[in-house]
């Protein structure tokens, strides 16, 4: 009698595996139809039975269908499923671990990646399209929408690959753009730490160091940008700015000397020293006697990156500016000094003695380096005026108009 039962349980079961095979084999069937939509009934019925859902099988079609719901193009398909890149890559995992043959080792290898990359390519889709409403009208509340779900997707997907610094750096954009800083920090900060190379991450860290006015971590990172990116004009303007909102621009200066003291061909050190006195200088709020000595210490640096950099870009016209912008000041202490007849020609001669300089070095820059710098083009044709040489003036002017 136990042998009949026995008999008689084991036919059921392999009546029950076998019928919930053919559900996996039919929902198979149905996918190579393109009826979504019952190929997915039929293997989610399969991967909730006992029978079915301990074979490799069954869990490596439930990962073509949901992978072919994810990645068609038609939203309708892509609406059965909101969970299909999840679900499909939890299925090869699944079917990974079930196939101890090695039967789906191969494809599981190519299409595993593909659905990563595709749920990742989504998550991008929805930043992206949530960006452009947000710059039709700042107010669009499905632009914040779309922000959000974008960066639910990149949490999935960093919970998988936890050091992909382009994931965690759009999702720190998009926490950005929905007003959540601190995460925003975090994950740029990370693909710091994580040794990502990219301009638009430091960036971004100071554009909320600005809006959070914490000028002590915007030197930090505008440090470490303007290593990477020595000639950049950005890092160098906000570098700059930083040291300066913090109260510790002078700091650059030392550290500048020192840098220079320890390797005197440093044409870059020079530059930067350069730069940086030239800031000082263009603050007003600083004593006169101050702005002069940064603007003197300014073109000392600038004259000794032409001299170990002759192709520097930047140190001709830098030079020229800050020589115009003295002479510039020289002609409003003239003008001031009006009741002293001696000290206001003194003076003027001294403004025309910059403009000079100015003029050389402008002249310079556009035999060596560019020709048609506009900035260049302009400081020029105001020089040549201030020193009442109308021909190269009118000359001057006649270029920029023709541009």
């Amino acid at each position: 009698m136990k042998r009949i039962v026995s008999s008689i349980l084991l036919s059921v079961f392999v009546l029950s595996t076998y019928a919930q095979m053919e559900k996996v084999t039919s929902a198979y069937d149905y996918l190579r139809r393109k009826q979504y939509d019952k190929a997915k009934d039929r293997i989610d019925i399969a991967t909730e039975n006992a029978s079915s859902n301990t074979k490799a099988k069954t869990w490596q079609y439930r990962a073509y269908i949901y992978q072919s719901i994810a990645t068609d193009k038609n939203p309708n398909v892509n609406a059965l499923d909101g969970q299909a890149h999840i679900k499909c890559r939890e299925a090869y995992l699944k079917a990974q671990e079930l196939d101890v043959k090695g039967k789906y080792t191969k494809e599981i290898k190519d299409n595993l990646p593909m659905i990563e990359r595709h749920f990742f390519v989504n998550a991008f889709n929805k930043y992206k399209a949530a960006y452009e409403k947000r710059q039709k009208n700042v107010a669009d509340a499905a632009a914040m929408e779309g922000f959000k779900a974008a960066i639910s997707d990149y949490n999935t997907y960093i919970s998988w690959y936890p050091k992909d610094t382009a994931a965690l750096f759009y999702r720190g954009m998009c926490s950005e753009l929905v007003n959540d800083n601190e995460k925003a920090l975090v994950d740029l900060k990370k693909c710091v730490e994580l040794g990502k190379k990219d301009k638009y991450v430091y960036q971004y860290l100071f554009k909320i160091f600005k809006k959070q006015e914490n000028w002590n971590d915007a030197i930090v990172y505008m440090d470490k940008a303007s290593v990477l990116w020595p000639n950049d004009e950005y890092f160098l303007n906000n570098k700059i700015v930083s040291y300066d909102r913090a109260g510790k621009l002078d700091e650059v200066v030392i550290k500048l000397e020192e840098s220079i003291a320890s390797k005197p061909d440093n044409a870059k050190a020079h530059y930067l020293l350069g730069y940086t006195c030239s800031q000082l200088y263009n603050n007003e709020s600083l004593k006169k006697a101050d702005r002069e000595k940064y603007a003197n210490k300014s073109i000392e640096a600038y004259k000794k990156t032409i001299e170990y950099d002759p192709g520097n870009k930047r140190a001709y016209t830098d030079l020229g500016i800050v020589y115009y912008n003295l002479g510039v000041q020289k002609v409003k202490e003239s003008g001031d000094a009006w009741k002293d007849a001696s000290l206001s020609a003194k003076l003027s001669d001294q403004s025309k003695v910059y403009f000079k300089e100015s003029i050389t070095y402008n002249e310079l820059h556009r035999e060596k380096i560019d020709a048609n710098d506009r900035r260049v083009l302009e400081t020029l044709k105001n020089a040549y005026i201030k020193v009442n040489n109308k021909a190269k003036y009118d000359e001057y002017k006649a270029i920029l108009e023709g541009k």
